[in-house]
């Protein structure tokens, strides 16, 4: 990017979040959109793709004022992030959210690997291997001699493919939220809540077959 379009990007980015601060009187984040803009959210992404998202670095320090936000919404990012960036990401959430205040995280489960890997006849874990492996590995389960689908393969392509560079499991994540200062964690299924706000908000399972997305990801929520 040159640096007269860095700059107008830039302007664009500061005036949209200028114009949802001042025109929202229950302001929501959402960190990492992609596609999914959610109406009278702040949708953010580190890729500038539409007028209507502004430029976040989910693993640098926000340009927010403390206290900000009432929610704070994040699907399958933190998992991309370094975990020093990772430990930045939810200690600059907690800072920019009102006391009271939610944050949502969707992210892949490691427990659904490993039993993915213990259990990989289950018919659930069984279709899920089929299906991978025909989208993501199709060619290596062709040069095998029984030609079968194995979690082995497909494990191991969760963990390297689409950047991941971190799979938490439920327990650890748990751990470093409430390291932040995070309360009352809580594991919840995608699209699902106690706060009417925060239910219906993800969209992965628009992007893989949700009964898939239900397997791999889990939700937690902390307050502030």
């Amino acid at each position: 990017m040159n640096k007269l379009k860095r700059l107008t990007y830039t302007l664009l980015s500061n005036r949209l979040v200028n114009n949802y601060l001042e025109n929202h009187q229950q302001k929501k984040l959402q960190i990492g959109c992609g596609e999914n803009l959610l109406k009278n959210w702040l949708n953010t992404d580190l890729t500038f793709t539409r007028k209507k998202v502004a430029f976040l670095d989910a693993g640098k320090n926000y340009k927010f004022k403390n206290e900000t936000f009432a929610y704070i919404f994040s699907e399958h990012i933190i998992e991309h992030l370094s975990f020093e960036e990772a430990v930045n990401m939810l200690s600059e959430c907690y800072r920019t959210l009102k006391p009271g205040g939610v944050l949502r995280i969707a992210t892949p489960d490691f427990n659904f690997l490993m039993k993915l890997y213990t259990s990989p006849e289950t018919p659930n874990h069984k279709a899920y291997i089929q299906w991978a492996s025909s989208q993501f590995i199709g060619n290596i389960s062709s040069q095998i001699s029984d030609h079968k689908p194995r979690s082995v393969f497909v494990i191991n392509n969760f963990f390297k493919d689409w950047g991941h560079q971190i799979v938490y499991d439920y327990n650890t994540i748990k751990i470093i939220m409430e390291q932040a200062g995070f309360k009352s964690v809580k594991q919840y299924e995608p699209g699902k809540s106690d706060i009417q706000e925060l239910c219906n908000l993800e969209s992965h399972g628009n992007i893989i077959p949700s009964e898939f997305n239900l397997l791999e990801t889990m939700v937690l929520e902390g307050t502030k």
